[in-house]
């Protein structure tokens, strides 16, 4: 037996199993040769992938998702996943935005357990290849139904992340960079949709704070002066104007406006900037990137000249956007 045994390791034949672990535990440590030993450890590893390549076999690996669910197969408005790490490209200008992706899953008495993700997160990539448009954002939705054909009906694409854009100063002539924050949702249900969230910052100076500030300064203005009012010299008033016209300042602050609006289908991948564009021009008073004296005295006259609540941010935002011609609806908030 064990001469035939050693024969077989000559002949580079392929004994069982069995015996070639009887061999190695009859033999000596020196009894074979290198090669030989080498062979004997290379047919057991060989031996033990095939069985897991056998139980491994992506033929053989259970489908979960497409078992029958439990409870009837009741329907799930939204299922999906959320938080995606994508590089986008919006209106010619990369984000590094956060992207949710999900499909509704229909009611049915033969209805599995969920949808296959993977699937999802695989045709994602697309949104990768080039500039985001609604053309594009449609095709990848409907790929969404076809990959899940049968089980689901509705898709939804949602968008975040902050678009950096170039902003002129006010009067200086330098430029620098401003972040608006956005969110772009696309649906398909029985029709298309596309709506487009931006977050636009402005200062917003308190008009009844302005009124306390101006009946202040007449107050002290009639307090220094008093019956000499009808006889000042100009030059005087001016005088005082500069050193105490200003003994209350009304108050400012940093608001933000937010615009939602549906886009129309003939909408193009810059209506964002479009946007934004047409809300600053609304407002008069956006927050500046980078502000030299004469940027900064401009935006005193700019804050001064455009007082307002919120209430007056909203007027005049949804006078602007009714013209706008990429909108079809909006919704602003302040």
């Amino acid at each position: 037996m064990l001469y035939s045994a050693i024969l077989s390791v000559q002949d580079m034949t392929k004994p069982t199993r069995a015996e070639r672990e009887k061999i190695l535990a009859m033999l000596p440590e020196d009894y074979m040769n290198p090669v030989q030993q080498d062979y004997f450890r290379r047919l057991i590893r060989h031996e033990r992938q095939e069985v897991l390549d056998h139980i491994l076999c992506p033929g053989m690996l259970p489908d979960i998702q497409s078992t029958k669910g439990d409870g009837g197969g009741e329907s799930l408005s939204w299922v999906g996943m959320e938080q995606i790490d994508l590089p986008i490209d919006i209106a010619g200008r990369p984000i590094s935005a956060k992207v949710n992706a999900g499909i509704n899953l229909l009611r049915s008495p033969e209805a599995e357990k969920g949808i296959h993700m993977s699937r999802l997160y695989l045709l994602l990539d697309e949104l990768t290849q080039g500039e985001i448009t609604p053309a594009l954002l449609q095709h990848v939705l409907k790929a969404f139904l076809v990959s899940h054909q049968g089980r689901s009906d509705e898709a939804s694409i949602e968008i975040s992340g902050e678009l950096l854009l170039s902003r002129k100063s006010l009067n200086s002539n330098h430029s620098d960079w401003k972040a608006y924050p956005l969110t772009l949702s696309a649906e398909l249900r029985q029709s298309f949709s596309i709506t487009l969230k931006v977050g636009i910052p402005y200062s917003s100076t308190c008009p009844a704070s302005a009124a306390l500030s101006r009946h202040v300064a007449g107050l002290q203005f009639s307090k220094d002066f008093g019956n000499r009012i009808d006889s000042l010299p100009v030059a005087e008033i001016a005088d005082w104007l500069v050193e105490k016209g200003m003994p209350a300042t009304p108050h400012s602050q940093r608001s933000w406006a937010w615009v939602n609006i549906r886009l129309n289908q003939s909408a193009q991948s810059q209506a964002v900037i479009a946007l934004i564009d047409y809300a600053e021009v609304a407002l008069g008073t956006a927050v500046q990137t980078v502000v030299k004296r004469s940027d900064e005295q401009t935006f005193a006259v700019a804050n001064g000249q455009n007082l307002m609540f919120c209430e007056d941010a909203a007027r005049r935002l949804n006078n602007i956007f009714r013209c706008a011609p990429f909108c079809e609806a909006f919704d602003i908030r302040g």
